[in-house]
């Protein structure tokens, strides 16, 4: 009978997985992307506020007019919906307010600029950033939205290109505003839309001190650079609109395809919206905490499969009759996969196009995980998550061995019991050299396991190192990290929960030379109030912007 009723879950599973691959593998446009479009849920205050905002414009490079005559149009309702959805984000850099534009994306996310929150003239990020939605001459309708963190393209701060970032504010003001989606397109699909440039321009508003002024204008792009991530249009703009969002409309729906970064006498150009920068901003709102699922990966290559039975290895052979050529996301997250499993789907050569794979809190231990590190077909694989796991020292060495994965940018390895043996191995590793974030939390790799994964040499991209609770107590492998140069990049670095006394610390000034850390967490190890308040005022961090928690 046990077995008579093993088969009948074995077959409905089955005939689940094969309907939902037919349901959401029709043969549409793969290069599609979206994150949802929603209108306003909530009516707006019938009070507005007022404000005299000191500030000068932050642009690109000579935003212009580029057309015979400026063909921008005010905006006579900013409050309205859809216009809403646009505002004035201000900053400080070296002490001076500036502005730009923002477009809201979801209830508290707000895309902009990359120069707008990041000065390569100063080498700061910028201080005290504000928005303000809808803003109409002093008039605020939805008021003035202070910042919680934002978040800056690590590719923008290395070397000024794929110029954007995000905000994420402390009220769900997108609930009154609305928020538009975002939309990764094929080239050929944008220069047949017509697209929009709204934000506020400097230029129009240079006879009137302190006053902001909504202005657009539609046109068409003129040429997609693939090559540099580029939108070229012929849309006049003026400095105070970098971060306007580049959109369209499609029915009753709004997407943001680019956002405005420059222009010459010309051209104006926006960085273009691709998959890898829809999936950092998706990362980013992961590490805030934020209910994404007003931002899921919208497209009909991905997959995601949430199952509550067992994926034995029939079930992960119902998959592999799919040939999905175009499969770029794969989640089988809680699947109670194992080892067999495993190494049946590694067996897969034609999902040449995966990008992201989620196994994690799964029965994979090191045999499993020698299986994936053998597989060659997924060059393209950016995004591996393989938390919850059991592949112990091992394991971690074998997949440090693959060279297939040049294109990973991101790891996660957490709550695997790798140890000290796997963080070794894991230090040998020279393939992947775009390497972005690496999660290794709670796996006990201790002060000897810290200590290899400083001399790693080839992580030089590496931008996030997540290493709590791995009892690695003493502060000499900390001190490596920070000597280490090619961890110089290091933009967020996680050492709670550990062993660490942190009492000599301001004896080592090498801890404060991290040019680009931006968020370093020492909650929960043995550091006094005196010395975290010493750290938090400490005059030589680089980075004057230093989040401690």
């Amino acid at each position: 009978m046990e077995s008579h009723t093993s088969s009948l879950e074995e077959e409905e599973l089955k005939r689940y997985i094969e309907k939902k691959l037919k349901s959401i593998y029709p043969p549409p446009n793969t290069r599609r992307i979206k994150s949802a479009s929603r209108v306003p849920t909530k009516s707006v205050p019938e009070c507005a506020q007022r404000i005299t905002l000191h500030a000068q414009t932050v642009g690109g490079t000579n935003e212009n007019i580029v057309s015979a005559k400026d063909g921008r149009t005010k905006v006579e309702k900013p409050a309205k919906w859809p216009n809403s959805v646009h505002g004035v984000v201000s900053f400080k850099f070296n002490g001076a307010v500036h502005w730009g534009t923002g477009t809201m994306i979801g209830p508290n996310v707000v895309l902009t600029a990359g120069h707008n929150l990041y000065s390569h003239k100063y080498k700061a990020y910028a201080e005290n950033p504000q928005f303000l939605p809808g803003m109409n001459g002093c008039v605020l309708p939805f008021g003035l939205i202070e910042v919680e963190q934002y978040y800056v393209s690590p590719r923008y701060i290395k070397d000024e290109k794929e110029d954007y970032g995000i905000l994420i504010l402390k009220e769900p003001i997108g609930e009154e505003t609305g928020y538009f989606g975002l939309a990764c397109l094929a080239p050929e699909e944008i220069k047949s839309k017509q697209i929009n440039v709204t934000g506020y321009p400097g230029d129009k508003v240079a006879s009137q001190p302190n006053i902001y002024e909504m202005w657009g204008m539609e046109g068409e792009a003129s040429h997609i650079d693939e090559s540099q991530n580029y939108i070229h249009y012929l849309i006049d703009t003026g400095t105070g609109q970098s971060g306007s969002g580049v959109w369209y409309q499609e029915e009753e729906n709004y997407y943001v395809c680019g956002v405005h970064v420059s222009g010459t006498h010309f051209v104006n150009t926006a960085t273009l919206l691709t998959r890898t920068m829809y999936q950092q901003i998706h990362m980013w709102l992961q590490k805030a905490h934020l209910k994404e699922s007003f931002f899921e990966m919208k497209t009909s290559k991905d997959l995601s499969l949430q199952l509550v039975m067992e994926m034995n290895v029939k079930c992960i052979s119902v998959l592999m009759k799919y040939r999905l050529d175009g499969l770029t996301k794969l989640t089988l997250n809680k699947t109670k996969i194992g080892n067999e499993e495993i190494q049946e789907l590694a067996k897969n050569t034609s999902w040449i196009q995966l990008t992201e794979l989620d196994l994690s809190f799964n029965a994979i231990d090191s045999e499993g995980a020698r299986a994936l590190a053998e597989n060659i077909s997924w060059k393209n694989l950016s995004w591996l998550n393989l938390s919850n796991n059991n592949i112990g020292p091992e394991g971690a060495s074998a997949l440090a061995q693959n060279t297939s994965w040049t294109n990973l940018l991101g790891l996660d390895l957490s709550s695997n019991n790798i140890g000290s043996g796997g963080a070794q191995g894991l230090a040998q590793n020279t393939s992947w050299e775009k390497l972005f974030s690496l999660d290794l939390s709670k796996n006990n790799i201790g002060l000897g396991g810290l200590t290899e994964l400083a001399g790693n040499a080839s992580w030089k991209t590496l931008s996030q190192l997540y290493l709590s609770d791995n009892n690695i107590g003493c502060l000499s492998g900390v001190l490596r990290l920070a000597h280490s140069h090619s961890r110089k990049k290091l933009f967020s670095l996680d050492l709670s929960k550990n062993n660490i006394s942190f009492e000599r610390v301001m004896q080592y000034k090498s801890i404060t030379e991290w040019e680009n850390l931006f968020s370093l967490n020492v909650s929960d190890t043995l550091i006094s109030c005196e010395v975290a308040k010493a750290l938090k005022q400490e005059t030589s961090w680089k980075n004057k912007n230093l989040i401690l928690y």
